[in-house]
């Protein structure tokens, strides 16, 4: 589970900079199913589910993922 810190105290262009971290991370990760699964919480003054463990089947769309 990716937890994403969106709080005020990361401004816009360092919260590119966290995405473009989760997204590397993401990249190595053999997701699958059977394998590696991912999901992602994204956190300012109230936390909420951007997608659960369940809701992609492969690297692919993962990555399509857009948050904001």
């Amino acid at each position: 589970m990716f937890v994403i810190d969106a709080s005020g105290s990361i401004r816009e262009n360092r919260f590119a900079t966290v995405l473009d971290f989760v997204k590397g991370a993401a990249e190595e990760l053999e997701i699958h199913p059977d394998r590696v699964r991912v999901g992602a919480m994204i956190y300012a003054d109230n936390a909420y589910i951007q997608f659960n463990l369940n809701t992609y089947r492969n690297k692919e769309d993962v990555l399509q993922v857009h948050t904001r």
